[in-house]
């Protein structure tokens, strides 16, 4: 993981030139701040929201309680003319991170990342995790639509995204956003500064990949 990349994928208006699937293109980031994830437990997961979860899908570092800002890094495909998600930032502390480590959760074969199969990824609180997996089957399939419809009233061409409020008490809520170039296995990194605290939580969506 070279730092440098990811750092300069949240510098809004950044610019370079790459070659996917032998096209030359040049590509602009763009940053947009998405809202604040709401942390109750301080447990955290990054997951297919669109898919039943379990309680292996929190990772193992914690963070305080509080509320964490989520951005997301869209890559502008000039020639092709389309955006897509590249990377999705849970925000800790407004410091540059100098080191990064996969993000572990309990869960098997944690290289290649969380599979998504609905195109969509998120940033989630343990309790949502808890929730999520304790609702019965028409309960689930109806979260289900109910948040494929918010997901749709932000749609632009190629990428969409919602922070949905579950609980008006607590403020628990899913922050949820395109997956990149859709289904895939996506690893996560947490964002470490020069004193060794952690910084950020950047899910990789791995559009760079040959």
């Amino acid at each position: 993981m070279n730092p440098t990349d990811l750092n300069q994928a949240f510098q809004h208006g950044y610019c370079f030139q790459t070659t996917l699937d032998q096209h030359n293109d040049q590509i602009t980031y763009s940053v947009h701040t998405l809202g604040e994830l709401v942390l109750t437990s301080g447990k955290i997961a990054v997951c297919d929201p669109l898919v039943v979860p379990n309680s292996h899908l929190c990772l193992t570092q914690t963070l305080a309680a509080g509320r964490y800002p989520v951005k997301l890094s869209i890559a502008t495909f000039h020639d092709q003319k389309e955006q897509r998600v590249a990377y999705g930032m849970l925000v800790i502390r407004d410091q540059p991170a100098v080191r990064w480590e996969l993000a572990l959760s309990s869960q098997k074969d944690q290289e290649s990342g969380y599979t998504v199969t609905s195109g969509t990824g998120c940033f989630i609180d343990g309790e949502v995790v808890k929730y999520l997996s304790s609702l019965s089957d028409s309960e689930f399939e109806s979260y289900y639509h109910h948040l494929d419809q918010v997901l749709d009233q932000t749609y632009v061409d190629t990428w969409d995204w919602t922070n949905f409020c579950l609980d008006e008490s607590t403020g628990l809520n899913i922050i949820a956003f395109h997956s990149g170039w859709g289904e895939g296995c996506y690893p996560s990194y947490w964002g470490y500064d020069s004193q060794g605290n952690p910084v950020c939580l950047v899910t990789d969506f791995r559009l760079w990949d040959s």
